[in-house]
């Protein structure tokens, strides 16, 4: 979802290689909007307010990141203050971890100062990523992949982490929803600020793609 359209309300977005349909909706009949930008890199972007999200019928199965396979998700996002603590900007999978897997692939929860630290959520393994910088008020790129064997984590190209974990096991319960946590419809667990060229690979980056 490279969010390319026409600046303004929306009713939907389609990703231009596969045909995949992401619905606006929100809270109170909030929406999220295409919205101009002055930065160069970033003209065109979707601006979600805290009570809105995008809704997709991206299954994982049929993205072919469900289960154990390797996948890439990497965005570009602009934090604003005021973020509550179940703030997500993207999930989809299951809520569960059956047998010790774990079944969600989500980043969620911005905290501490000037929002240096975010949550990888894959339900009952959900490491907290640590960005000394802050992404509070500046366009990060953010690429959370799985490579089989391990999970990683990159901010600007930078590798943070690279956690072994074999027991992930997404499930497809939930297609992709973007700035909100489970298609729930707590504004507590929606975004604030705003999200670019949404990509999901059926394959882990390199360190130089990343």
């Amino acid at each position: 979802f490279p969010f390319d359209e026409p600046a303004g309300e929306s009713e939907e977005i389609t990703d231009p290689i596969n045909g995949w349909v992401g619905t606006f909706g929100g809270n109170a009949g909030n929406k999220p909007e295409i919205v101009a930008d002055s930065n160069a890199s970033h003209p065109l972007s979707i601006k979600f307010t805290q009570r809105e999200w995008v809704r997709t019928d991206a299954k994982p199965s049929a993205m072919g990141v469900d289960g154990n396979k390797p996948r890439t998700v990497a965005l570009w996002a602009y934090v604003e203050p005021g973020q509550k603590n179940e703030a997500s900007l993207y999930s989809f999978g299951t809520k569960a971890c059956a047998g010790g897997t774990n079944n969600m692939w989500a980043l969620r929860s911005f905290w501490d100062g000037n929002y240096r630290k975010l949550r990888a959520q894959h339900w009952c393994w959900d490491p907290e990523i640590f960005f000394a910088s802050g992404f509070r008020d500046r366009w990060s790129h953010i690429c959370h992949i799985y490579t089989g064997t391990h999970v990683q984590i990159y901010v600007d190209g930078v590798q943070l982490y690279n956690w072994s974990r074999s027991q992930i096991n997404t499930g497809d319960t939930q297609a992709i929803s973007l700035g909100e946590w489970r298609w729930e419809t707590n504004d507590n667990r929606t975004f604030k600020g705003r999200l670019d060229d949404f990509r999901v690979y059926n394959r882990a980056l390199t360190a130089d793609e990343a």
